[in-house]
């Protein structure tokens, strides 16, 4: 498989694993809020056993395409002239999300699988646990974005635009590890104001997803004939 074709193949594993994402996500519902009791946390997943265990199977596709993106990214990354770390930073942070995010999807399966006979209280410290591992997410995530839009700032690999949206996400997932910190509000866990930490990660990686599909193939070009003798 040649370099272009690998990044192309990345672009189309970030539209689709953001794809899944959304899918996931709507098919969920609201799931419940940290200030919920626990057997509130226990009914809902009682109610909602099959979407949430839905939910884990397509966040861990959908964590296998975003690996497959996050491989062609550091490769666009070096083809476009990085030779620093920073491309293999972006690389081992995707890693770490994988890891620590499959984490999180799975004790939220483990706490929906076998309810309703799961004690409400054991329901509700795997939610919890879930929670905590998704907001520690924004650790891994502010590097992410910080090291490949500062890479495509040196190399001009994106349009600038993709870059501000990449340190946009940056910064909003450093300001996440905030809701570690929150029981009520907008900034708790599934809170209102949850989708502002979503909405620039999803931007990023779709936008960056088309321009990786449009790449070029070296030496694809017709060939000038300008100059070419012709046979009579």
């Amino acid at each position: 498989m040649n370099e272009s074709r690998l990044e192309r193949l990345a672009g189309i594993a970030a539209i689709a694993g953001i794809v899944m994402l959304f899918v996931a996500n709507i098919q969920l519902g609201t799931p419940p809020k940290a200030e919920d009791s626990a057997r509130a946390v226990a009914r809902f997943m009682a109610d909602k056993r099959s979407q949430v265990l839905v939910y884990v199977a397509l966040f861990g596709v959908a964590y296998i395409l975003l690996m497959m993106f996050a491989a062609g990214l550091r490769q666009k990354l070096r083809r476009a002239g990085d030779r620093s770390d920073l491309p293999s930073l972006a690389f081992g942070s995707a890693v770490w999300i994988n890891a620590v995010g499959l984490t999180g999807v799975g004790v939220l399966g483990a706490a929906a699988y076998h309810a309703p006979a799961v004690d409400p209280n054991t329901s509700r410290a795997l939610f919890d646990l879930g929670n905590v591992v998704f907001a520690l997410l924004g650790a891994p995530f502010a590097v992410l974005f910080a090291a490949a839009s500062i890479s495509a700032m040196g190399t001009r690999a994106f349009p600038r635009w993709i870059n501000w949206v990449g340190i946009l996400a940056a910064v909003v997932n450093v300001a996440k590890l905030l809701t570690l910190f929150q029981r009520t509000g907008g900034l708790a866990p599934n809170g209102s104001l949850s989708i502002l930490f979503i909405i620039p990660i999803w931007v990023w990686s779709i936008a960056v997803g088309v321009v990786m599909i449009r790449t070029r193939t070296p030496g694809a070009d017709p060939v000038p004939t300008e100059g070419m003798v012709r046979s009579s």
